[in-house]
């Protein structure tokens, strides 16, 4: 190399490192989340909480400080005076969604200190309805989801890797755990319409959009406990900002929270 071909690697160089360090860095838009969360920041896991559920589905978490991934808002439709958020501390296999858990937090509209409801979330089980037929019990149209009972019966709990070991035990003899509408109202109540909007790294650029029509479910365990069930047919709109289409039923386990326990840092 000659000299003047050294000269002016070094020079490109410099410049180089002078435009970085002058380019302007990219703002954090995950501000404005319930406890001061961001991405980054651990949430601690009441699993002493967890690990007293007598018969429940849900896991206990491996570690009692997880850090969270990602973080998304939750639009309802014709819900102006609350906002739901979303703390994942696992976006599930490829950031697919099929293997989370997060914590779920609603709050007042423009508060996000005054929580109304808070609990901790895990993914069970996905289905793929494809035909309309098979589409319609999910989409709000007066049957499926909504109504009063919800039974997840033997076969499906079988499928799911963390319960079929226990779930002689988990049924006692029945072939189907049975949970109940956790709403107001009649023998049916459409489901819940919503969007949202979940951003997977500080500056946005990662994540997914999907809209969503779920319903929450309970049922009571042998300690008097209440157990969460959350069904959600979710349609994908994109992934990293790229139009993606995607449709399916997930099913995930929760467990209402005391504030006073739970600790974002």
């Amino acid at each position: 190399m000659g000299l003047i071909d050294l000269t002016r690697r070094v020079v490109e160089k410099k410049l180089d490192d002078a435009a970085k360090a002058h380019a302007p860095k990219a703002e954090r838009v995950d501000v404005g989340l319930p406890f001061g969360a961001r991405i980054g920041s651990l949430f601690e896991v009441p699993r002493t909480q967890i690990a007293l559920l007598t018969g429940s589905l849900l896991t206990l978490p491996k570690s009692a400080q997880m850090p969270i991934v990602a973080a998304s808002r939750v639009r309802l439709d014709g819900a102006d005076d609350i906002a739901l958020f979303r703390l994942y501390t696992d976006t599930g296999l490829d950031r697919s969604g099929a293997g989370a858990s997060y914590l779920q937090v609603l709050c007042a509209q423009g508060n996000v200190d005054e929580i109304r409801d808070l609990a901790y979330y895990q993914f069970l089980d996905r289905t793929f309805p494809i035909t309309d037929e098979e589409q319609a019990p999910f989409r709000g149209e007066g049957f499926g989801l909504g109504q009063t009972d919800f039974e997840m019966g033997d076969e499906q709990l079988a499928n799911i890797p963390q319960v079929a070991p226990q779930l002689a035990a988990l049924l006692g003899g029945a072939d189907s755990l049975r949970f109940v509408r956790d709403t107001p109202g009649g023998d049916y109540v459409k489901p819940f319409q919503a969007e949202e909007t979940r951003m997977d790294d500080p500056i946005g650029e990662e994540g997914m959009q999907k809209r969503q029509s779920f319903m929450p479910y309970v049922r009571a365990l042998a300690d008097g406990k209440q157990e969460r069930l959350l069904i959600s047919f979710d349609n994908v709109l994109s992934m990293d900002g790229k139009p993606t289409r995607a449709a399916y039923v997930d099913y995930l386990v929760g467990l209402a929270l005391d504030r006073s326990k739970v600790k974002v840092f």
